[in-house]
């Protein structure tokens, strides 16, 4: 019997996984680390079931590919290199989560055509990532004119305001700031 050694961080705390939505940008996508280690390793956390259902995996390099010929690449690098064998039905499901966008490294340009997909993909699968439109309006529009948001929910900001005006006492009041005094 094997004792795991104690890991102080951790005691107390949950254990389990909670995978969150989220979209993977292998950069490289196109390349031998990709094919050999980074795919196969995704798609055996799909097989663990570790993965969301609204997971996605973006490959971006400067090989002239698209969708299909990505998957395609996936597949042969999981086939030859997965420490399981290719399941038709968890490659299925694995193989729609799969994406690519070419582009240089180097080349503006083709950074914004990665974000517009992953902007696309993302607002499709209903994946957090970007605030929904009105939402980013509302917080501009709020910073524009100076508006501030409660400290908690139902809440204002006047208890702060109150306290502050407040001298405090006991060790460390010198060093204590309130809410609205500037650091100098």
């Amino acid at each position: 019997m094997s004792v795991r050694p104690r890991n102080p961080l951790i005691d107390g705390l949950e254990r389990t996984l909670l995978p969150q939505p989220g979209t993977l940008v292998i950069f490289g996508g196109a390349g031998d680390l990709s094919a050999r280690k980074l795919l196969p390793a995704v798609y055996n956390l799909q097989v663990d079931g570790v993965l969301p259902a609204n997971f996605a995996v973006v490959g971006f390099a400067r090989n002239e590919l698209d969708d299909a010929a990505f998957r395609a690449l996936a597949r042969d690098g999981i086939t030859r290199f997965s420490r399981r064998a290719l399941d038709e039905e968890q490659w299925a499901q694995f193989s729609r989560r799969l994406f690519y966008v070419t582009g240089s490294f180097d080349d503006n340009q083709a950074y914004n055509e990665l974000k517009g997909r992953v902007e696309k993909i993302e607002a499709e699968w209903s994946i957090p990532g970007h605030p929904p439109q009105p939402h980013r309006d509302l917080r501009r529009q709020a910073r524009r004119r100076r508006l501030r948001q409660p400290t908690r929910p139902g809440g204002d900001l006047s208890h702060h305001r109150r306290e502050a005006g407040r001298p405090r006492s006991g060790i460390g009041a010198r060093h204590q700031r309130h809410v609205g005094q500037d650091v100098r």
